[in-house]
């Protein structure tokens, strides 16, 4: 018997909670050794927030912009319009 025939065997064998949790095992596997082998194309959470962080510092794009402000509680619409103020004589705008 090949490793196929094998792994198809025990995988009969397995309760569907089992099976599932095969299968998230090896997505994630698989996952883990394509990431070490491929470089991705997306950047992680960290380095998105570390890219818009130096985007509202150099004044390419202002803080709240696709925030609809009235929206927000009164408090916190105020605070956001006085970071959106500040930001704005900073950077001339």
């Amino acid at each position: 018997m090949n490793l196929v025939q094998e792994a198809e065997k025990n995988i009969a064998r397995m309760t569907p909670g089992e099976f599932e949790a095969f299968l998230i095992w090896l997505r994630d596997r698989v996952s883990m050794q394509l990431g070490a082998a491929v470089p991705m194309g997306r950047p992680s959470a960290q380095d998105q927030l570390k890219v818009q962080a130096d985007r509202l510092k150099s004044g390419a794009e202002e803080p709240f912009r696709y925030v609809d402000l009235e929206a927000l509680p009164e408090e916190a619409r105020r605070k956001a319009r006085a970071i959106v103020d500040e930001w704005r004589t900073r950077h001339g705008c």
